[in-house]
């Protein structure tokens, strides 16, 4: 059999076609038994990257992500998924994330010998000094020697400690927060309820606000029962952990664990906002409004929706509560009882 020059140009062609393509198999094979794990190793700790950035780190480091920058060649999408993940392994490691999701967290400790033996004991004990602090900034008790309380009701406390995470569930810190044993209080004549607003109001409200456009605004009260004052005299243990002998505390501001605290915080949140110049709907109280603006409150969280036109009235009702209060700007809604806003 006799080729032509084609024919032999045309053979040549598909052998190295040929082993280029079987080259590429062979290194796409070399990946294989990896590819999976490592697809999904990367995927997590991108997530829990990505969660534990906040927005002014996210914009520093877009301005020197390129800084050490190496040109490599990559053959195929697999060799770039292997590189990256080992990359970022290698970031990771120098600190270690804790993660709800991951099951990376214990659980709280719910007393004070379940904290002796926690890995984040430290963590705790810091959040403990904090809260001590700022309870003794805000006055909301004074020490008694326990001779003035002779013939009342001395009731106990507890400290409660919760982790707070963002959205992501990665942990951004330890919480502790010191509670009255309200239970042990005598039963009263006055009313101790309050309303809370309806999750069906809620959503009614996020249908109006994406159907005319509303600009939202989100704020938290720190401490917020703290910000009122006791009405009655009201006396407690001291602090697990904090004991002093013969001593007891007066409360002259409200402790979470009070029958009367949630009553008298919402009061004193509807006072504040009727000075401000809004006025409640008979319907539902923990809503006000004012011209065009709208504000609700679930406990310490508060939102106020309104038009871009209204945006004068509603910052300068934010001043003054932020003046009024100890407030956390959170900026527009995201996540409301534990439903995200998109």
């Amino acid at each position: 059999m006799i080729l032509d020059d084609d024919d032999v140009l045309t053979s040549s062609s598909q052998l190295d076609n040929e082993a280029e393509v079987k080259e590429d198999d062979e290194k796409v094979a070399s990946f294989d038994k990896e590819d999976h794990e490592l697809s999904r190793a990367l995927e997590e700790a991108l997530l829990i990257s990505a969660a534990e950035k906040s927005g002014d780190e996210m914009e520093a480091e877009s301005e020197d992500c390129f800084d050490d920058f190496q040109l490599k060649v990559v053959d195929n999408p697999f060799m770039g998924a292997f590189l990256a993940g080992q990359r970022f392994k290698k970031a990771m490691g120098k600190k270690a994330r804790l993660h709800k999701k991951l099951r990376d967290l214990p659980p709280p400790p719910s007393n004070l010998a379940e904290l002796e033996r926690h890995p984040l004991r430290e963590d705790f004990l810091q959040a403990q000094k904090e809260h001590l602090a700022s309870h003794e900034q805000m006055g909301s008790r004074e020490e008694f020697h326990k001779k003035y309380a002779r013939g009342l009701k001395v009731l106990g406390c507890m400290w409660l400690f919760i982790y707070k995470t963002d959205k992501h569930g990665v942990l951004k810190k330890c919480k502790a927060r010191l509670m009255v044993l309200g239970n042990q209080q005598a039963l009263g004549e006055l009313p101790t309820r309050a309303t809370t607003l309806a999750s069906v109001v809620f959503r009614v409200l996020m249908a109006i606000t994406a159907r005319f456009d509303l600009e939202t605004v989100q704020m938290n009260v720190v401490n917020a029962f703290v910000h009122c004052k006791l009405d009655e005299v009201v006396y407690m243990r001291m602090p697990p952990g904090y004991e002093a002998k013969d001593k007891v505390l007066r409360l002259r501001k409200v402790l979470y664990g009070l029958r009367c605290s949630p009553l008298l915080w919402q009061t004193e949140l509807t006072k504040t906002f009727r000075d401000l110049g809004f006025k409640e709907l008979p319907q539902e109280p923990c809503m006000m409004i004012k011209s065009g603006v709208i504000v609700f409150f679930y406990v310490d969280d508060i939102i106020f929706c309104y038009r871009k036109s209204e945006e004068p009235v509603a910052k300068k009702a934010i001043k003054r509560l932020e003046a009024h209060y100890t407030m956390k700007l959170l900026e527009k809604l995201r996540w409301f009882l534990e439903i995200h806003i998109l």
